[in-house]
């Protein structure tokens, strides 16, 4: 399934659970990923971060939710949070089901760390990503190169190997389920 369809799919997701969904408008024949306004705002969010001590390894949702508006800026287009897991070789790694959503609703997330990935989807169905890399080097040693690495992927470079699950399309998901603010 591509990943437009994954996204359609997680709006009325979020829409079924939440009673509303971000509006998105689809520019499918665009495309905005360039990589000099790209590299421009992963190295202010990279210094950012690190002046504040915060590793961007395992920190996808601080990131990502901080960066949405100042990413559709730079790129000249609407980005929305996207939460969701990502398969790479048959592995899901962060993944979570609409009932652990529907559990942590009920009870809140401020004492526990919820078990997601968070990622930016532009309304070309285009992602970008500024913290999966740097989360893989600091858990695999032998990654370290991808301790700055950026993933930004137009919906056709996602394959069977490696892609994304977005799950909930929604900018307050973290403050719903008491987990940010």
């Amino acid at each position: 399934m591509c990943y437009e369809k994954r996204f359609e799919l997680a709006l009325d997701k979020t829409l079924e659970i939440f009673g509303e969904s971000e509006s998105v408008n689809l520019n499918l024949d665009n495309r905005y990923i360039s990589e000099k306004p790209l590299f421009a705002l992963f190295k202010k969010v990279y210094e950012s971060a690190k002046s504040r001590g915060i590793k961007l390894a395992g920190n996808c949702t601080t990131i990502h939710w901080n960066t949405v508006d100042e990413l559709s800026r730079a790129l000249n287009c609407k980005a929305y949070f996207t939460v969701g897991y990502v398969v790479d070789a048959g592995h899901e790694y962060f993944k979570f089901t609409y009932e652990d959503v529907q559990e942590w609703l009920r009870s809140g997330q401020s004492s526990k760390k919820v078990m997601l990935h968070a990622w930016l989807t532009l309304d070309s169905m285009e992602i970008v990503d500024f913290t999966l890399g740097p989360t893989i080097a600091d858990v695999r040693p032998d990654q370290k190169h991808l301790e700055k690495a950026i993933i930004a992927l137009s919906p056709e470079e996602q394959d069977e190997g490696f892609h994304y699950i977005p799950m909930i399309v929604k900018d307050d998901f973290l403050m719903r389920i008491q987990a940010y603010g």
